[in-house]
Order: C-alpha cells, then structure tokens, then sequence
C-alpha cells in the first residue's frame, strides 16, 4: 500500500474533473528556451491535493518539448525510448498501433512526423465562461514568452438527458464511457478528504500499485519504474498518450442496423455485445438481455462465471480493454497479468453530437432523417491515458489485446470498436450455434496523437530554473 504525494501530482492523473465539465486543450510550440522557462515559472498547475475549485490547469510536454525547455541530452536519454520516439515517427510503433491501415500518421492534422509540438496546455473548467477566461489568460502569458499555439482542441460534453450532472458519460456512439477506472491501493491512513478519482476505495481485484500510473512508486512487479527520467524529474510525474479518434457515428450505427436485420436481433443489443456494455453503462455480465437501470456505473465484476463469452463475448471491446479474471483458467493469475497492462483514462468528445439526448433508442429510429439534416462535421474523441510504462500498458493493450485478431481465440477479430477492421469478423457464441458479424468495418480513425510526460509540481520548478 503506497503514500502518495497529492501536493507534487497534478491533478488530472488521480482526479479527472468529472466536475468541470468544460475543457479545452492547446498544443505548444517553444523557440526561445529563457522566455518559455521564465512562463514556465509562472503557471499555476493544479495539483491532486486541490479539491474544491472552479477551474484547473495541468501541462505535460513531449520528448522534443523537454529538449527546448534545454535538458540536456544525457537527462533526455533517461527517458524511455517510445516517449523519445514519439507516436508517429516509428513505422514499427505505426504498425503495432494498427495506424497504417486506418489512417497513417502523415496525413494526420497534428502529431504528425514533421509537426514540432513541443507540450500540451489542458484547461478545465465548471462553466464555459470560465473556460474562455481562464484560456485568455494563459494566451496572454503564452504569447509574452514567444511560445506559439500550434491548435487549439476543443471538447464537447454529451448529455445524457438528465441534465449538468450526467454530462460526461457519453461518448459520440451513445455509450457511457469512463466507467471502469483501476484504483490505487493506498495506504489506510490516507485522509478520507483526499479519496477522490482512482484514490476512492474498491473492490481488492481493482487495486493497482501507484507505480503503474506515478513514477517514484512500486508498481505491480514489486519495483519502482522506470524510463521517466532522472529521479528529480520522475518522481510523481506520469506519461500521458493524447490520440484524437475520429467517430464515423452514422457509418456505424447503420452497420449495426444492416447486420442486425440479417442476425434477426436488435441493433442496440448487437451494439452492445460489440462493446461489452449496454448504453447506459450497465455490463453484460450482469444484465445479458436487458438494459438494466441501476448499473449504469457498476464496476466490481469478473468474467470467471462467462468464461465463453455467452453474456459478454470474448473479443468485446470492454472485455479486450481489460480482460479482468478472464484471461486464464485461473482467475487470481489472471488479475496479476490484466493489472499489469491496466490505463487511467481521461478523454473528453469533440464535435457536435448526431443527437441530444445521446440514446440510441432516441435517435435510431430517426438516423437517416438526422444524417440528412445534419452539417457535414468532425466528431469523435480526445483519448488521453496516464501510464508509467508506455510499452506495456498502453502499446500492449493496443496491439496485443484490441488489434489482435486472436485474441481470445479469435480467428480473424479485431476489437469491434476500435480496432483496424477490414474484412474480419464478430463472434456471438450461442448455444447451440454460434453466429458471426462479417465483415467488419473501422469506424474509428486516427487524427492526431502524441507521447507526452506530465511531471510533477516540483520536477516543473526545477525545469523552470527555479531553486528548490
């Protein structure tokens, strides 16, 4: 169990403002390494320990980012090499993220091979109006350090039809998201008052090792990580990977439609097998044939008592995302493997949405008049995810778990969602038959992307120049 230190961790990898709905986020370019550590200096991060506030900000830089601020080069090796990579320069790392066969990252509107983007501003905010304003002030202190906005990403909160406190649980295909959160084990003595995001108390299967998500800390192999720099620039610091994934929303509910109507099934229930949740966020595992209200937000399940996938099928989306006790025969070796690969979570929708409310059962019934009514625009969402260890957490679930077609003995099945699918299949197991979706197809695409490492209160002193 691990004490951690919430003053010196920025906000967003423990907290996740689910408060402030209102976000926006720009990416920086530096050229003059004095003004850019003298706005550096300047700049209020919010940190975890802050828990009552209207808005926050936090700020995480890339490899490249690192080196204009002028870390040397010796401190920049410390790092691992994926994050001195970067996302979008390797056509290994291009491969494995299945990026070639959706949309390669030269064509990609930030982050690509030749983009200079140097960190990222993440802005938070409980109303637009403080979002605006919290934004002009930075602009102000971003333009007097010579520092230059490369694009501002804006967001979008979903309503789910019950108003401001539901606004951020679902994403542009009508599915609540940010469900399933790991949470850190912590130790007992930590103040209640700071139990908030990941810190909050959970089931014994859901406890992670703080190492897996903040440098300075043991992980779930028992040891600190490393590849986060030197210790004074690791410690409580985390990688952050940015992708902006675009959602073809009217391709794919028309697909569900289409393959529905051949499977004799409803279009929302085929859906829902492909993510491994209802719309409403209730799981499979515990509601197999209904929409079941009053599970929207349950977490503490396993897949030990659907072991072939009959409620929840194997290659789902949320079952490849974190496979829980059922990768193996033995369930506890199982919650060893999947908690070494688990992600925090952090993203936010962009873009209009087809409808609001985002049900499917509202708007399915009326897609082909919306779709015909709406402005052609771009929608989908910002992924972010904080990770220790980009390799074996982030890359791995990627390749490993979603693009692999074997997955789960799969023959030829891609995660359903976000997978590169052209030509494979779905498996629904039956009794006594089990029945196939094919061929599947991507409606998910890459935009942009980005390795960026968020460091900690202290370790942004000590790149400002600051003394300690």
């Amino acid at each position: 169990m691990d004490r951690i230190e919430f003053d010196d961790i920025q906000g967003l990898i423990i907290r996740g403002y689910k408060e402030l709905p209102f976000a926006r986020f720009l990416l920086l370019e530096m050229s003059d390494v004095a003004a850019a550590r003298g706005w550096l200096a300047r700049v209020r991060v919010t940190p975890a320990s802050d828990r009552d506030h209207e808005t926050a900000t936090n700020l995480a830089f890339t490899s490249d980012g690192l080196g204009a601020l002028g870390l040397p080069g010796g401190e920049l090796d410390a790092f691992s090499l994926e994050f001195r990579e970067g996302m979008s320069k390797s056509a290994q790392r291009n491969r494995a993220l299945g990026d070639l066969d959706r949309q390669a990252p030269e064509s990609w509107i930030w982050g690509r091979p030749t983009d200079s983007i140097h960190a990222v501003l993440l802005l938070y905010a409980r109303t637009a109006t403080q979002l605006q304003a919290l934004d002009e002030a930075a602009n102000a202190e971003i333009d007097a350090a010579k520092i230059r906005v490369a694009r501002r990403l804006e967001t979008h909160t979903l309503s789910d039809g019950d108003g401001f406190r539901k606004y951020w649980f679902r994403e542009h295909f009508g599915f609540r998201d940010g469900v399933a959160q790991p949470r850190l084990a912590l130790h007992p003595a930590t103040a209640e008052e700071l139990r908030r995001g990941i810190a909050q108390a959970s089931q014994a299967e859901n406890l992670v090792r703080a190492g897996e998500f903040v440098f300075g800390y043991p992980n779930e192999y028992g040891g600190l990580p490393d590849g986060g720099g030197p210790d004074a620039l690791a410690k409580n610091g985390s990688f952050l990977v940015f992708r902006q994934l675009e959602q073809d929303v009217f391709g794919f509910w028309q697909f569900i439609r289409e393959k529905a109507r051949q499977l004799d099934c409803d279009p929302i229930f085929l859906a829902s097998k492909m993510v491994g949740r209802w719309p409403n966020g209730a799981p499979l595992v515990k509601a197999a044939r209904t929409e079941t209200a009053g599970l929207e937000q349950f977490d503490a399940f396993g897949y030990r008592d659907d072991p072939k996938g009959h409620a929840c099928p194997a290659s789902s989306h949320v079952r490849r995302a974190n496979p829980r006790d059922g990768l193996f025969a033995d369930p506890s070796e199982s919650l060893r493997i999947s908690n070494r690969h688990r992600l925090v979570r952090r993203g936010r929708p962009y873009g209009e949405p087809i409808d609001s409310p985002l049900d499917p059962s509202s708007f399915l019934p009326n897609l082909d008049a919306l779709e015909a009514s709406k402005p052609k625009t771009e929608r989908g969402l910002h992924f972010l995810c904080f990770n220790t260890n980009i390799r074996r957490q982030f890359e791995f679930v990627q390749q490993t778990w979603a693009n692999n077609p074997k997955f789960a003995e799969q023959h030829n099945g891609p995660d359903p969602i976000i997978g590169p699918n052209d030509g494979g299949e779905f498996q629904l197991p039956g009794d006594p038959a089990r029945r196939r979706v094919t061929p599947l197809k991507s409606f998910v695409r890459g935009r942009g992307g980005g390795y960026f490492f968020m460091p900690g209160l202290r370790a942004l002193s000590r790149l400002a120049g600051v003394r300690q």
